[in-house]
């Protein structure tokens, strides 16, 4: 993975140029601005996402009254998009109008998340990181991964079989709009040709403590459960319930 930083000309720019590596745009602009124009015939752009706010931060904040700095919402969009693609793409690259500061905040998080040095950044005399927007995107990034991701899972012939919720997929969707159907998702996934309630399988679920919960067939050994952690990026321990309802019933119990 390739944390990109560029200014709005360049990134436009770019994305007529660069037409290789897979990638995704988190791409920043001042308000009063207009989103910025990408070429859209360049399939390798897998999804973009468009954020507004000032190069603002705590200490400038009350000078500059009445200006929209980055909101927690902000961030919290950041982490959203990119847990969604980081396993998707080569590349992610971010933008903002000059290129120095806003974007090199973001990205500094962006890549201790996914376990990068962050120092190439923090470093580089081209940058001037916003701390503000990095503090808010780290942060937005460490709350999200106290409790992990719902989604739902398979044990198939010793091996995880694990689909974290992923917001920008359209396949397999529960009733919900937040997580997984195994049935749906089998149907569209087809790992094999057996039917989708033929192995032990499970969810998991976050409640309203923000804990994981992990409901799953009896069948499945407590060996599997750091497997489970792992996939759905829970650090914390889960609450796990051994669910004996028709519900999760596979060839095991038949």
């Amino acid at each position: 993975m390739n944390v990109k930083i560029f200014n709005r000309t360049k990134a436009v720019e770019e994305s007529y140029r660069e037409l290789e590596k897979s990638k995704v745009i988190i791409s920043i602009s001042d308000p009063d601005k207009e989103r910025a124009s990408f070429n859209r015939d360049n399939k390798s752009i897998k999804a973009k996402l468009f954020l507004f706010f000032y190069d603002i931060d705590k200490k400038t904040e009350d000078i500059f009254k009445g200006y929209d700095p980055m909101a927690e919402s902000d961030a919290e969009k950041i982490c959203e998009f990119v847990n969604s693609w980081q396993d998707k793409v080569d590349e992610i690259w971010v933008n903002c109008e000059a290129g120095i500061s806003r974007s090199a905040g973001v990205a500094a998080a962006i890549t201790e998340h996914l376990g990068m040095d962050s120092s190439v950044i923090f470093d580089d005399t081209r940058y001037l990181p916003n701390m503000y927007c990095y503090r808010l995107t780290k942060n937005a990034f460490e709350k999200e991964n106290e409790h992990g991701k719902r989604g739902v899972f398979w044990v198939i012939d010793g091996e995880l079989l694990a689909y974290p919720f992923d917001e920008n997929d359209t396949e397999g969707i529960a009733k919900s709009g937040n997580t997984y159907n195994h049935k749906l998702l089998w149907e569209e996934k087809k790992p094999n040709n057996k039917p989708f309630d033929y192995y032990p399988r499970g969810r998991v679920e976050i409640n309203s403590k923000g804990e994981a919960v992990i409901y799953m067939n009896p069948n499945i050994g407590e060996e599997f459960i750091p497997k489970i952690k792992a996939a759905f990026g829970i650090t914390a321990e889960p609450v796990i319930r051994y669910d004996n309802s028709e519900h999760y019933k596979c060839y095991l119990d038949r």
